[in-house]
This record gives C-alpha cells, sequence and structure tokens, in this order.
C-alpha cells in the first residue's frame, strides 16, 4: 500500500530519533483512506515506521517480519529468527492463558526493538518519560501516547524468556486501562505460568521491609503507579506487594476465573481497581493490603494523586496498540 506524503510526513528520522505524532498519524489515516482500509493502511505505516528506526538506529540493524512481529535488530540472521521463533512461542503460550481477557483478535503485528547496547536502549525510551532519574530496566512495553512497542536492551532478549513473558503480556493486554500494579502483578503472574519461575516466596527480612515501607503516603504512590518510576526501595518493594497481593486474590479469596475476568475487565487506573474489585469481591483493596501489612489507611485515594488517572507515564494504558 502506498501512504500519502500526509502520513509519511510523520515518520521522518531527526537527529533524536523517530517518534511519530500517532495522533496526527490516525487522523490522516482516517482521512486518507476508506475504513475498510483502515488495518491495511496502519499495518504499512507501522512498517515504514520501523524501517525509519532502523535508519536512525544505524547500520546493521534490519527488520525481521514473522506471522505476529516486527523484530529491529543488530544481531546477525540466523541468531534473530532464533529470537522470532522465541517470540511466537511465548505469544502462543500467553494467549492460550489470556483467551478470556484479550478482546478479539489482537490487530496488527507487535512491534519489539532489540537494541544493540544500553546505552542505546536508555537513549530510545529516555523520550517517552520526563527529565530525571528513573529505574534500571531489562525491558518495557511502551504505550499512551505512542504505538504500543516492546523494546530490549541486548542482542539477546530471547535469552531471559521471562522478560520477554512479562513485557508481552503488558502488550497483549494494553487495551485495557489496568492500574499499574494490577498490570504488574499479571505480568508476572504470566512469567511463572509460562516459564515455571519460582512461585510465592516471602520470607520474614522482606516481609520486614514491607511493614518499614508502606505507610498512609506511599501507598498511594503504589495505587497511583508513581513508585514505578522512583528508583530505589519503593520500585522493587511495589512488584513484590503487586505479587503478593495478586497471591492473596488467587489464593486466600481463592477467587474463580470468572470472578478474576470479570475483576480484570472491569478495573481502571483512575481508581487503582478499587471499585471493580469491590464489585466482584464485596470488599475494597485497601482491606487486601490490611490482610498482609496490618490495620491502616491503606485504600486507594485518588484525589490525593495530583494528576487524574495516576501517574501519566509510558506504561499508561491510555490506549490501544492503534493510537
Amino acid at each position: 500500500m502506498e501512504l500519502p506524503p500526509s502520513i509519511t510526513g510523520h515518520l521522518n528520522v531527526t537527529e533524536s530519533g523517530c517518534y511519530p505524532d500517532w495522533q496526527a498519524v490516525g487522523s490522516a489515516i482516517e482521512e486518507s483512506f476508506p475504513e475498510s482500509q483502515h488495518d491495511a493502511a496502519w499495518d504499512a505505516t507501522c512498517l515504514a515506521w520501523v524501517h525509519g528506526i532502523c535508519r536512525q538506529l544505524g547500520e546493521g540493524y534490519r527488520v525481521l517480519e514473522t506471522q505476529n512481529f516486527l523484530i529491529v535488530s543488530a544481531a546477525d540472521q540466523p541468531s534473530v529468527e532464533l529470537t522470532g521463533q522465541d517470540f511466537e512461542k511465548v505469544r502462543r503460550k500467553i494467549l492460550n492463558r489470556l483467551t478470556d481477557l484479550i478482546a478479539g483478535p489482537v490487530k496488527g503485528k507487535q512491534v519489539a526493538l532489540i537494541l544493540a547496547s544500553e546505552e542505546q536502549y536508555y537513549q530510545y525510551i529516555a523520550h517517552f518519560f520526563p527529565v530525571g532519574e528513573h529505574p534500571m530496566n531489562g525491558g518495557m512495553c511502551l504505550r499512551g501516547r505512542t504505538y504500543l512497542h516492546l523494546a530490549f536492551p541486548s542482542t539477546e532478549a530471547s535469552a531471559d524468556l521471562r522478560t520477554l513473558a512479562h513485557e508481552m503480556t503488558h502488550g497483549l493486554l494494553g487495551h485495557l486501562p489496568l492500574p499499574n500494579w494490577l498490570d504488574e502483578a499479571l505480568a508476572m503472574r504470566m512469567e511463572q505460568l509460562v516459564c515455571g519461575a519460582d512461585g510465592m516466596l516471602l520470607d520474614r527480612e522482606q516481609y520486614n521491609r514491607h511493614l518499614d515501607y508502606w505507610n498512609e503516603a506511599t501507598i498511594q504512590e503504589f495505587w497511583s503507579g508513581a513508585a514505578w518510576q522512583i528508583p530505589g526501595d519503593g520500585f522493587e518493594l511495589s512488584y513484590d506487594l503487586a505479587r503478593v497481593l495478586w497471591f492473596k486474590i488467587e489464593a486466600d479469596l481463592a477467587a474463580n476465573p470468572q470472578k478474576l475476568i470479570q475483576f480484570i475487565t472491569s478495573a481502571s487506573f483512575e481508581d487503582a481497581g478499587d471499585s471493580a474489585f469491590r464489585a466482584a469481591f464485596g470488599s475494597g483493596l485497601g482491606e487486601l493490603v490490611a490482610s498482609f501489612l496490618g490495620k491502616g489507611s491503606w485504600s486507594p485515594a485518588p484525589d490525593t494523586w495530583g494528576i487524574p488517572g495516576g501517574s501519566g507515564s509510558a506504561f499508561l494504558p491510555t490506549q490501544p496498540r492503534h493510537p
């Protein structure tokens, strides 16, 4: 499909990278093509975009197209083909577990960038965050105001299938307005189910760290999603608390699949999923946290977060893959 200048003009490579204005691209697609051709136009636009990323990243980068992915990598052809096979295998396993949560067929190919160095990786993802310090990570699902895509800081991203399963889960659930804690809890749970990772382990020392760290103020950073952007104990303990809460939902509440699906598909980042949790389980998230940390002011308080709907981070699922 040939794309008009009204679309390709937004895909130009600049010194700072290839970061299109996707809202403008979406408007141009709607104006340039009939609705029956929108999906094909998005696919053609995405392919043009990833080739632009290759040009921006420099010599050696190529695009591997598989059944469900467009993978940008500087690895040699045999290595990137093996990576593509791993991507497809992990995707199949996740979809087998998430069938009831995927709203119809997933449209379009998933984009994954495998950057050749950590320096190149952090330079690329810096565009999606405010200036300042941010936690180190081994991969990201970038969404919100961009075209949903994955990024990894290694030419051998598939060497860590847990990271791949984690970030791919974020991508496959990207159409849902999940609060950060629930999004991360599901991604960690999928690591366990898909890759056979360790289950729920929590020793006394780690439990005491939770007791020392969480209070009326820090718990709101957890609910709002801000904690996932702050380096330090809060970042690590937020992942752990999300994992604990999901374990308690599955084990202590003995939630059946229907209740879990009801909660997940109704949960919103606007109140950290509290109203959806009440509707599904008859109590609030504050009570769920109290069953782990003891009595306290643990309930989500969105009016104290400062920014409507949470932190407004690159994790925030404000839109599906196609903006």
